[in-house]
């Protein structure tokens, strides 16, 4: 029963995998390197913020 559940669960995402595709197409997959470099600037600034909060704050 749990292995038929989790294989119908897999069929599913493939196929919402695939819809997706059709509809956005392939060069939405993914982010340009840029782009995600943007994002981890942007955590590690908040880091080093939360950080230097914690240190000012005993």
């Amino acid at each position: 029963m749990l292995l038929a559940a989790r294989a119908e669960n897999e069929r599913l995402r493939q196929i919402i995998k695939e819809l997706q595709r059709y509809r956005f197409g392939p060069r939405a997959e993914g982010l340009p390197e840029d782009q995600l470099l943007l994002g981890l600037d942007g955590q590690q600034v908040e880091a080093e913020g939360f950080a230097g909060t914690e240190a000012a704050d005993p």
